[in-house]
Order: C-alpha cells, then structure tokens, then sequence
C-alpha cells in the first residue's frame, strides 16, 4: 500500500476508536432516543454513524470526522374526495343519510328508466 495511504488507514482507525470512545454517552443517548422515537411512531429504529477523512493536499494534512444524528421526522395525511364517489352516511348524521338516500333513488330512477323499468320510492315491505 502506498506510504500515504498507510498513513491515513492507521491514524484513521485509531481515531475513530477514540472519538467514539470519547463521545460514548452522547452517542448511546442518541441511539436510545433513536430507539424511543421509533417506538413511539411505530418505525424502525435507524441510527446513522459516519466517519469522514478530509485531505486538505495545501496544506498537507488530513482531518477525521466523527458524526452522528437523530433524525426526527413528522407528517400529515389527507384524503382528496372524489367528485363522482357518493359520502357514505354515517351514524347520527340523519341530514347526511336522507342526502345519501336521495342521490341514489336519483341514480337507480335514472338506470331503471334507461332499460324501461318503472322504480317505485319508499314502499314498505
């Protein structure tokens, strides 16, 4: 392996190993926070830990970089009414369920008529 590629690959390592070792007890409160957060949303729990080297070629060095995060994410939902689709009724909305009943006494009067076939409204059997 090439010298400076050597160089990178041992302090590297060493350096992720102690930043960790370091930022232990932040890091763990991220991943139990991550693991709530989950439980409480009903999700996977995933918990992201990167580490970066940076070759600065100017200035002949390179840098380690440890990082973490918790990512929070929080959404809505909304239906979009189809014009054509009847509202079902619903319990107790008496105003809804006479709506209901008259839009579709108006669709079976309108196909009945179309085959010939008188429709009678509201007989009791």
């Amino acid at each position: 392996m090439n010298a400076l590629l050597r160089k990178i690959a041992d302090n590297a390592s060493q350096d992720l190993a102690k930043l960790i070792e370091e930022k232990a007890d932040d890091i763990l409160k991220a991943i139990h926070k991550t693991e709530e957060e989950a439980q409480a949303n009903d999700a996977k729990p995933k918990f992201s830990l990167g580490f970066k080297i940076t070759v600065d070629l100017d200035a002949g060095a390179f840098f380690c970089d440890l990082a973490w995060n918790l990512k929070q994410t929080v959404g809505t939902s909304h239906t979009i009414d189809d014009p054509n689709q009847p509202k079902l009724p619903m319990d107790g909305d008496e105003a809804h369920q006479k709506d209901f009943e008259k839009k579709v006494g108006d669709f079976l009067e309108k196909e009945c008529s179309k085959r010939g076939v008188k429709l009678q409204r509201n007989v009791k059997l």
